[in-house]
C-alpha cells in the first residue's frame, strides 16, 4: 500500500469526501463565511440592543449557528459537508484528547505572551460549555471546511490536498480570535488558534461527524477556565 493510501485511509470515514466534487463549493464556502462572519456581527449588535446584561457573546454564538444550519440546508449534500451525523464509537476519547491538548497549548501561549489568568463566574462556564463549539465548529470545520473538502479533497484524494484544506479553514478562524491584538501577542494568539482550527478539523476527519470537533471544542475552553482558576489560587 502506498503512503497515499495509507494517508487516505486515515480520513476516508469523512462524508464530504464521499460528495462528487465540484468547484461550486468553493464558491459555498466564500459565500457561507461571508454569511457567518456578518451574522457573528449582527448577533452581536441584536444582543447590545436588548441589553440582557449578558457579558457573553451568547448573541453572536447562536445567530451564526443558526445560520450555518439554514445556509446549509440549501446544499443538496448537507448533512455530508457538515459531517451532521452519528461519529464513530471511539469519538468520545478523540473529543476529550484534542480539547486537553489545546487547553494546554493555550496556556503555554498564554503564559509566553504574557496573559494574566482571569476570575470567571458561572455565565462563563455555562456559555464556554455550551456555545462557542457549537456556532464555531459549525462555521468553520462545519459548512468553510466541509465545502473546500467537496471542491478539492475528493477530487484528487490526496492527503496534501485535505491537509492544505485543514490549513485554509484555520487562517479565518485565527485571524477573527486575534482582533484585538497586536505584535507578539497577535501572532502568538494567531498561531495558537491555527493549531486548535487544525486539530478540530483533523478531529472531524478522523471520526467523520462534526459533534466530536464541537465537543472537543467546548472542552478546551472549559479547561482553559478551570486552569485560570488554578493558576490565581
Amino acid at each position: 500500500m502506498t503512503s497515499t493510501a495509507n494517508g487516505m485511509a486515515l480520513f476516508n470515514t469523512d462524508p464530504a469526501l464521499q460528495v462528487q466534487s465540484s468547484r461550486r463549493y468553493l464558491v459555498w464556502a466564500i459565500l457561507g463565511f461571508g454569511f457567518y462572519l456578518a451574522c457573528v456581527i449582527g448577533g452581536s449588535m441584536l444582543q447590545s440592543a436588548l441589553k440582557l446584561g449578558l457579558t457573553m457573546g451568547w448573541g453572536q454564538q447562536i445567530l451564526s449557528a443558526l445560520a450555518v444550519l439554514v445556509l446549509a440546508m440549501f446544499l443538496k449534500n448537507w448533512k455530508s459537508i457538515l459531517a451532521w451525523r452519528r461519529p464513530e464509537p471511539s469519538w468520545v476519547r478523540w473529543s476529550i484528547l484534542s480539547g486537553l491538548a489545546i487547553a494546554v497549548v493555550g496556556l503555554v501561549v498564554g503564559l509566553a505572551i504574557g496573559d494574566q489568568p482571569q476570575r470567571h463566574g458561572i455565565e462563563y462556564f455555562v456559555y464556554e460549555a455550551t456555545m462557542p463549539g457549537l456556532a464555531e465548529e459549525l462555521g468553520f470545520r462545519g459548512l468553510l471546511f466541509g465545502c473546500l473538502l467537496a471542491a478539492f479533497g475528493s477530487r484528487p484524494r490526496s492527503p496534501f490536498i485535505i491537509c492544505l484544506a485543514a490549513l485554509l479553514q484555520a487562517v479565518p478562524f485565527a485571524a477573527l480570535h486575534g482582533l484585538e491584538a497586536s505584535g507578539f501577542r497577535l501572532l502568538g494568539l494567531f498561531c495558537y488558534t491555527a493549531f486548535a482550527g487544525v486539530v478540530l478539523a483533523m478531529v472531524r476527519l478522523k471520526t467523520g461527524s462534526i459533534l466530536p470537533a464541537i465537543v472537543g471544542h467546548n472542552i478546551a475552553n472549559v479547561a482553559g477556565g478551570l486552569i485560570d482558576m488554578i493558576l490565581l489560587f
